[in-house]
C-alpha cells in the first residue's frame, strides 16, 4: 500500500468550499473579480470555485482553504461584519484597492492564515 500523503487542507464535500465562498461573497458584496484579488488565483479558477462547485486541488488547496477561513474570520470580526465594499465604488481600481487593503489588514490581524515562507 502506498504511503498516505499528508495534506493541510480539510477533507470536504464537493459543494462545501463553493457554497461557503458564494455565501461570503454575497455577504461581503464581492464580485468574482474581488475574490480573484483575495485568493490571488486566476479568474477562471475562482469562478469555478464560486459558481461551478469545483474544489481547490493540490498543490493550491491548502492555501485556498486558508484564504477562505481568513475571509470568514475577517468578516465575523466585531465592528466589521463585511469587507467595506459598497455600490458607490463602481471603478475597478477602487474596488481592487479596497480588497487589497482588506486582505493586508486581515493577514495582519490573523497571522495564522498568512502563507508560510
Amino acid at each position: 500500500m502506498p504511503p498516505k500523503i499528508e495534506r493541510n487542507a480539510p477533507v470536504a464535500s464537493v459543494t462545501e468550499f463553493g457554497s461557503k465562498l458564494h455565501a461570503l461573497m454575497r455577504q461581503g458584496n464581492m464580485t468574482t473579480a474581488d475574490a480573484v484579488l483575495w485568493f490571488e488565483r486566476p479568474y477562471a479558477t475562482v469562478y469555478s470555485w464560486a459558481w461551478q462547485n469545483n474544489v481547490p486541488r493540490f498543490p493550491y488547496d491548502a492555501r485556498a482553504w486558508a484564504r477562505l477561513h481568513l475571509l470568514e474570520h475577517y468578516m465575523r470580526r466585531p465592528g466589521r461584519k463585511l469587507i467595506p465594499l459598497d455600490d458607490n465604488l463602481s471603478q475597478k481600481v477602487d474596488r481592487g484597492d479596497t480588497v487589497r487593503k482588506a486582505l493586508a489588514d486581515a493577514l495582519k490581524r490573523f497571522p495564522q492564515f498568512a502563507p508560510k515562507r
